[in-house]
């Protein structure tokens, strides 16, 4: 069962998610309360499931929003340097 716009639920909608041809990034922050100590991470997937690379760390002190946009720009460097742009799907 899954949730429409209105937030009701739609029996018989089914929602399927492929992988992207070109691959997956998951990346995420957290913070120890309001305002805090945080951290971040991430890992950037091929589209063969294999890991490119991964990255954590502590960010120091930042709320929420910050901590999670750090994170992103940790992971743009991340594929600019291993210039992402440039590999090919040899599976397409």
């Amino acid at each position: 069962m899954c949730l429409s716009s209105t937030g009701r639920a739609q029996p018989g909608l089914v929602v399927v998610w492929e992988l992207p041809v070109m691959g997956v990034l998951n990346v995420n922050g957290a913070v120890r309360g309001k305002q805090g100590l945080t951290g971040c991470g991430g890992v950037l997937w091929d589209w063969n499931n294999c890991i490119l690379d991964l990255f954590s760390g502590s960010i120091g002190i930042a709320d929420s929003n910050e901590t999670k946009l750090r994170a992103i720009c940790q992971v743009l460097g991340i594929l600019v340097e291993i210039d992402v742009g440039n590999h090919t799907n040899s599976n397409a």
